[in-house]
């Protein structure tokens, strides 16, 4: 938008800001064509959040500006428009202001304001001949970059907590299933250790052995005192073993 209207007032009135640079302060102020920037620029910026203008020469001298009291100061050597005079670099800056007055002469309150300073160059010669000095109003750009931020970052939070009680749905139903198994698993354990005792206290001799390979998963005491085999011995051993004259076949067909 700073190089819009730089372009557009270039062009017109390239010759009247040369010869503004050695022009005094109360020459500047009721030249013609001082007046007639201001109308221009009011033109251009009719409906643009733009606040003020100010075009100065080379050694920080405001030659125009939408606030005519400002016209004829000379800018200090800090001044972020003498380093674009020297560097012809673009700057930009955003800053607070708790006054501003515009353009039409209204005074606006609490803005944020974007400063840009941009070099304005002769079409012909490419020699910088001024700076051109833009002051925008951000306040509502800002609010509503604020406030989409705002959204994302409640979306955001919305997303995560929707995860979040996804997750706890399941991380509570598999704390529930393994508290579940892991009582199933103790329950079956005190079963086959009540069961494993009715056996060894049983008055009669009890084998247990697997279908598949005939090796003994159990024998209680009575089994083991006839046998004089411990039941780790017996873990390895099958009724053939103990009755050698019967044939493992034969055993199977009992």
């Amino acid at each position: 938008m700073t190089q819009t209207i730089a372009n557009t007032l270039l062009p017109r009135y390239r010759n009247f800001l040369v010869e503004a640079e050695s022009l005094p302060t109360e020459v500047l102020i009721k030249h013609p064509y001082t007046t007639e920037m201001f109308r221009e620029v009011e033109k251009i910026t009719q409906n643009l959040p733009i606040l003020k203008i100010k075009i100065f020469d080379n050694s920080g001298k405001t030659v125009f500006s939408t606030d005519p009291d400002q016209t004829g100061q000379v800018k200090p050597r800090d001044y972020p428009g003498l380093e674009v005079s020297l560097t012809g670099k673009v700057i930009s800056s955003i800053s607070s202001r708790s006054g501003f007055n515009k353009i039409d002469g209204t005074m606006v309150y609490d803005r944020k304001v974007l400063s840009s300073y941009l070099p304005i160059n002769d079409s012909t010669t490419q020699e910088q001949i001024a700076v051109i000095e833009i002051y925008s109003d951000i306040t509502d750009t800002l609010i509503e970059i604020e406030n989409d931020q705002l959204k994302v970052t409640g979306f955001v939070l919305l997303i995560l907590g929707l995860l979040y009680a996804i997750l706890y749905v399941f991380v509570n139903y598999a704390d529930k299933t393994l508290n579940r198994q892991h009582k199933e698993h103790q329950q079956a354990t005190e079963l086959s250790s009540r069961l494993g005792r009715i056996l060894d206290e049983s008055s009669n001799e009890i084998y247990i052995f697997a279908a598949d390979s005939l090796k003994f998963t159990h024998v209680n005491k009575g089994g083991r005192d006839n046998l004089g085999y411990g039941l780790e011995e017996l873990s390895q051993m099958t009724p053939v073993d103990l009755k050698p004259e019967i044939s493992h076949q034969e055993f199977l067909s009992l």
